[in-house]
């Protein structure tokens, strides 16, 4: 299912990587095939499929979902038209969430202020109560998007 999905955006999209590196992908992807029908030929195929594909498939799966739906759902706008309400925070068990999504339940921070890794998405937050006097309109405009946020939550 995955692959399908990313086999037809390449094809139809992926012109400027296949120009690029058509030849290694084909050389990649005919000694994968090659390796599988040996493995498969040799009475491999029970564990190719219970020790590659499955958990690579599962693998994706739990990518796709701490990665891509759980940091911007439930969305209600696109990120190009209001960026800052595009994510989420989670609050609650960050004892637990934080190592479990790889700080992505601080991924608001990281639209907020992309330059800080997500290992310092908790500093924001924490620092969030000393307030500036200087600030630039760009930091103006992130804390007022930032307090809209806020006030959904």
């Amino acid at each position: 299912m995955f692959d399908g999905a990313y086999i037809h955006y390449f094809i139809k999209y992926g012109q400027n990587v296949r120009k690029k590196h058509g030849r290694q992908l084909v050389a990649f992807y005919a000694a994968l095939l090659a390796l599988f029908g040996v493995a498969i030929y040799f009475g491999f195929g029970f564990e190719l499929f219970m020790l590659w594909f499955l958990p690579s498939r599962i693998t994706l799966l739990l990518i796709a979902v701490v990665f891509v739906i759980l940091p911007h759902y439930p969305a209600m706008v696109a990120q190009d038209e209001e960026p800052y309400m595009a994510t989420t925070m989670r609050y609650g068990w960050e004892w637990l969430l934080t190592p479990l999504l790889v700080y992505q339940n601080y991924h608001l921070i990281h639209h907020l202020y992309p330059e800080i890794p997500f290992t310092g998405c908790t500093r924001p937050i924490s620092s969030s109560s000393t307030k500036s006097t200087d600030r630039t309109s760009a930091d103006r405009q992130r804390s007022e998007s930032s307090q809209k946020i806020w006030r959904l939550m």
